[in-house]
């Protein structure tokens, strides 16, 4: 192998590895905001906004709902103290805006899956969400007719 050859081929595997090191990078840098943002969304969270495709709930209604989030993704969702849903959930933080998967697997066994996006802060948390087949939302709005879900959480106290 001549010496230009031989030195292209080390280049070339030189970049290589550092594009499989960024990526390594990259993908334990996602890892750690998956981390963080599951650390704050875990606990005791109580409905304050609840908009199901243009239709508002009663203050009063959403007040007696509240969602229990594990730091693993899975979450239990209560209305008047009693369990009425629960699932797993996958989230990307690194997107823009973030994303959320989740499932509910109903009473009867089927599996329903939903596409949203989210909005974090320490006290206070924003959930858009919409059936798969009508794909993810793009803004944080439920009007009549999107098939969309806008949820605003407060925390509780633990």
């Amino acid at each position: 192998m001549s010496k230009i050859c031989f030195a292209r081929v080390m280049a070339i595997t030189l970049i290589a590895m550092m594009a499989v090191g960024g990526l390594s990078q990259g993908n334990d840098q996602k890892a750690d905001f998956i981390r963080r943002d599951r650390a704050m969304i875990q606990g005791k969270w109580r409905v304050v906004l609840l908009v199901d495709d243009g239709k508002v709930s009663k203050p009063e209604d959403a007040s007696k709902v509240f969602v229990v989030n594990g730091n693993d993704g899975t979450w239990a969702m209560f209305a008047d103290g009693k369990a009425i849903a629960k699932g797993p959930s996958t989230i990307d933080p690194t997107a823009t805006p973030r994303t959320i998967d989740f499932h509910i697997t109903e009473d009867n066994g089927k599996r329903v899956d939903f596409l949203g996006i989210y909005e974090l802060g320490t006290s206070k948390r924003k959930l858009c969400f919409a059936p798969k087949d009508k794909g993810r939302p793009k803004a944080f709005e439920a009007t009549k007719a999107s098939g969309n879900i806008l949820v605003e959480f407060e925390k509780m106290k633990d």
